[in-house]
């Protein structure tokens, strides 16, 4: 099991270098977060480290910050520095183009 583990790690350690550098923090938040948190998520920016999330809705960013500590684990066990989520950012009004409930 371990070795599966292993080989899916590389695998998307891979495709993360085959994405354009703008891309990156896209799609390896893609891989990280789920269907569900991806419809409620977007990235805002990546710098230094540091990936900014915004949420939907204010109802949403204690939901983000209860899984931010799985969703680091897993992105650094992806990338090959460290990412951290340092700014969750709630919105009253879903922007346009997002999901609805």
């Amino acid at each position: 099991m371990q070795a599966i583990s292993q080989g899916l790690l590389t695998i998307k350690a891979n495709l993360l270098r085959a994405c354009k550098t703008d891309d990156v923090p896209v799609v390896a938040w893609q891989m990280v977060c789920g269907s569900p948190a991806m419809e409620k998520t977007r990235i805002i920016k990546f710098d230094r480290g540091v990936l900014t999330v915004a949420v939907v809705d204010a109802q949403w960013v204690p939901v983000l910050e209860q899984f931010t500590d799985q969703y680091l684990l897993a992105l650094n066990k992806i990338f090959s520095g460290q990412v951290r989520v340092r700014d969750v950012r709630g919105r009253r009004r879903p922007p346009e183009g997002w999901l609805k409930d």
